[in-house]
C-alpha cells in the first residue's frame, strides 16, 4: 500500500471515528449534565471539523507538482494546521468563558453511572485511532495526520479526565471537580494549539530544518573526500517533502565529468537517507592550470 493510500485511509477513519465520538458524547452530556463532558464534546466537535479540512487538505498536497507549483502543493497541509490552531484557540478561549460562567452557578450531574459506560467506550475508540493514527505517522512522516493524531491523543486524556470526574462525582459528589476537569481540558487544548502553531507556522516560513537533519546531510557531504568545502547548505520543507540546496567546492584537479559524477553519488546518499528531498547541488570550482 503506497504512502498516500494509507494517508487518505487514515483521514477518513479520523472523520468517521469523529462523528461516531460526538454522538456518543452528546448523549453523554445529554443524561449527566456534566460540564465537563460538555467540554470533551466541544473537543470532538472541533476534531470532527479539522480532520474534514486535513482530508480536504492532504488530498490536494498529495497532487504531483505542476506547471504554477513547481515545489508541489505540500504547504497546504501546513495552511490547514495553522488555521486549525487559531480557530481551535478561540473556541478554546469561548469554552473557558462557559466553564467560568458555569462556576457562579453550578449543576448538580445525574446518572453519571450511566455516563461512565459510554464515556469508556468513547475512550476506547479514541485510543484504536491514535494508535493506527501512530503507525502511519511513523511509515509516512505525514504533518498533517502527525497534526490530527495530536488532536486524538488530547481526546483521549480529555476522556480520561472526564471519566475521572465523574466517578469521584458519583461516589462522592464532588461537583466542583467536575469544573475544574473543564478547565484543566481547556488548557490542556490552549497548550496544543501552540505546539501545531509553532510545527506549521515553521513550513510556512521556509523555517530551516530540525538541527538533526541538517548535520545529518553534513556528515554525508564530509564522507566524500574530493569536496574541499562545504560553501553554502539551505534546506525547507513543504508538507512530507524537504528541499535541500547544496553549494560544494570540490578538488583543483577534478574534471567536470568527475564533479558530475561526484555530484550524483552525493545527491543519491542524501536522498537514500531522506527519500523524500528534493537535492539541488550548485559547484564551486577552480581548475588547476598548472
Amino acid at each position: 500500500m503506497t504512502n498516500d493510500r494509507l494517508i487518505k485511509i487514515a483521514g477518513l477513519a479520523a472523520i468517521i471515528i469523529s462523528i461516531i465520538l460526538i454522538i456518543l458524547k452528546a448523549y453523554i452530556f445529554f443524561v449527566t449534565q456534566s460540564l465537563s463532558v460538555k467540554a470533551s464534546l466541544f473537543d470532538s466537535v472541533l476534531d470532527g471539523v479539522t480532520s474534514a479540512i486535513n482530508f480536504f487538505a492532504m488530498v490536494h498536497a498529495a497532487k504531483p507538482a505542476d506547471s504554477c507549483h513547481r515545489f508541489g502543493h505540500g504547504k497546504i497541509e501546513a495552511l490547514a494546521g495553522f488555521t486549525q490552531s487559531l480557530f481551535i484557540a478561540g473556541s478554546a478561549l469561548w469554552l473557558l468563558y462557559s466553564i467560568i460562567t458555569q462556576a457562579l452557578n453550578p449543576i448538580p450531574l445525574v446518572d453519571t453511572g450511566s455516563g461512565i459506560f459510554w464515556m469508556a467506550l468513547a475512550t476506547s475508540i479514541t485510543a484504536g485511532l491514535v494508535i493506527f493514527q501512530r503507525y502511519v505517522v511513523r511509515k509516512t512522516q505525514s504533518l498533517i495526520i502527525k497534526t490530527d493524531s495530536l488532536h486524538y491523543e488530547t481526546d483521549l486524556l480529555v476522556n480520561v479526565g472526564v471519566l475521572t470526574s465523574l466517578f469521584f462525582s458519583l461516589y462522592f459528589q464532588l461537583v466542583y471537580l467536575d469544573l475544574l476537569i473543564g478547565l484543566i481540558i481547556v488548557v490542556y487544548i490552549l497548550i496544543s494549539t501552540i505546539e501545531i502553531f509553532k510545527d506549521t507556522s515553521h513550513i510556512l516560513l521556509d523555517h530551516e530544518l530540525d538541527e538533526q537533519s541538517q548535520i545529518k546531510i553534513m556528515n554525508l557531504i564530509h564522507k566524500h573526500s574530493k569536496i574541499k568545502h562545504l560553501v553554502n547548505l539551505r534546506t525547507r520543507s513543504c508538507g512530507r517533502n524537504q528541499f535541500i540546496e547544496l553549494t560544494l567546492e570540490f578538488e583543483e584537479y577534478l574534471t567536470t565529468k568527475d564533479i558530475h559524477t561526484e555530484s550524483q553519488k552525493i545527491t543519491q546518499a542524501v536522498q537514500k537517507s531522506m527519500p523524500n528531498a528534493d537535492v539541488v547541488i550548485q559547484v564551486y570550482h577552480r581548475q588547476n592550470t598548472h
